[in-house]
């Protein structure tokens, strides 16, 4: 568990009104997809899922090997009774700024991924992750005697994409429909909104246009999105015009 401290906070739920919540329980549960889309699918944007880590594995290969219980040395239950001494006895509050600058990095990524993909559930699932894996590097902190390396902004790094790759692998195309600036939930959103502009150059006011049809806001997001491609070079802006192209790199990836 994080903790096992009791929150004072006024928690609704179905059975009623509480102000003494047991929170942060830390769970570890084994399924297979088939059971997991059962489990989420009424259940996919309460909240829950975003708050579980998800790690996939893909099926592998008929090998014929039989799984066995693994044993582990005394010297390892040495190690893990130290790790776990260490965790009880870091009380206080602690500002990790190497992780906390990192993790203001990734956020801005995951703004980015959401807008490269125009996708509200990818977004707000990110943050999600985002704040799963910070979570974890404090816990690697922690048991590293307080002390900070780059090998452990790796992991926070990796951590986030792998979860968010694990969810939509599993729950992909069900997330689809969570996308809520859409205006129609059974409408399919483009992987990428440049794909549905025609031709090689546009203009800011064509993709308002577009972003408008999808029932996405426009002005400020729309700025922001052309400021996402044209740093991830897939457009070029023409001062002298006032128009976007399509680079040759994008069009040849996508043709």
């Amino acid at each position: 568990m994080w903790d096992r401290e009791v929150y004072n906070a006024l928690r609704a739920t179905v059975d009623g009104i509480t102000g003494s919540a047991l929170l942060r329980t830390n769970l570890t549960v084994s399924t297979t997809p088939v059971r997991i889309r059962q489990f989420f699918k009424s259940n996919l944007f309460d909240g829950t899922l975003g708050r579980m880590v998800f790690s996939y594995k893909p099926r592998a290969g008929r090998d014929g090997k039989i799984p066995r219980i693994g044993k582990f040395s005394d010297e390892f239950y040495e190690k893990l009774d130290n790790y776990l001494a260490r965790l009880d006895n870091c009380k206080g509050r602690y500002v990790i700024r190497p992780l906390n600058k990192l993790t203001e990095r990734l956020a801005n990524d995951i703004a980015e991924l959401g807008d490269l993909t125009d996708n509200d559930c990818l977004w707000d699932m990110g943050k999600r992750s985002l704040i799963a894996a910070w979570k974890a590097g404090c816990i690697m902190w922690t048991l590293n005697n307080m002390t900070w390396h780059r090998s452990m902004a790796d992991v926070v790094e990796w951590l986030m994409f792998h979860d968010l790759w694990s969810k939509y692998q599993v729950l992909g195309d069900m997330l689809k429909e969570g996308d809520t600036s859409t205006a129609d939930a059974s409408q399919s959103t483009p992987a990428n909104m440049l794909d549905n502009i025609k031709g090689e150059s546009f203009s800011e006011q064509q993709l308002d246009a577009l972003r408008l049809s999808l029932g996405k806001p426009i002005g400020s997001a729309t700025k922001r999105q052309l400021r996402v491609w044209v740093h991830r070079q897939l457009i070029t802006f023409n001062e002298a015009t006032g128009l976007y192209t399509k680079t040759k790199e994008y069009l040849k990836g996508n043709g």
